[in-house]
């Protein structure tokens, strides 16, 4: 199946390209400046209009991932999962043994286990 571009996924790429035109018109207006041919101002107008453009859709691209950044940190700092007791952990460790309400939990359930593992596979 074929996938189709959105402006959205594009406009780095359209950005990019305005960018590297606005450049390429204003070194043109710089030549036909110094011959003093007319359409000089013509070249200056575009490469204003495609670098202001070229901006305007960086400064989009960049608001959009900011917003994307922070919503994704905003969620892993409300994440229940991130906040523990050190002193629980650390008692756990020392005996050996999981909390039977983290059993409940079900997030010893994503600890990886193999039953058929001897103990010369670990050496």
């Amino acid at each position: 199946m074929k996938k189709r571009f959105s402006l959205k996924e594009t406009r780095l790429f359209i950005a990019l390209a305005l960018l590297v035109q606005s450049i390429s018109f204003f070194i043109m207006f710089i030549i036909l400046c110094v011959k003093k041919k007319s359409i000089a101002a013509a070249f200056l107008a575009v490469s204003a209009m495609g670098g202001s453009t070229a901006g305007y859709l960086l400064w989009q691209l960049k608001e959009e991932t900011d917003a994307e950044f922070d919503a994704a940190r905003e969620a892993l700092e409300n994440d229940e999962y991130l906040e523990f007791d050190e002193a629980r952990i650390a008692a756990d460790l020392a005996h050996g043994s999981v909390d039977e309400d983290v059993e409940e939990d079900g997030v010893a359930d994503f600890i990886p286990c193999e039953e058929n593992v001897s103990e010369d596979e670990f050496k």
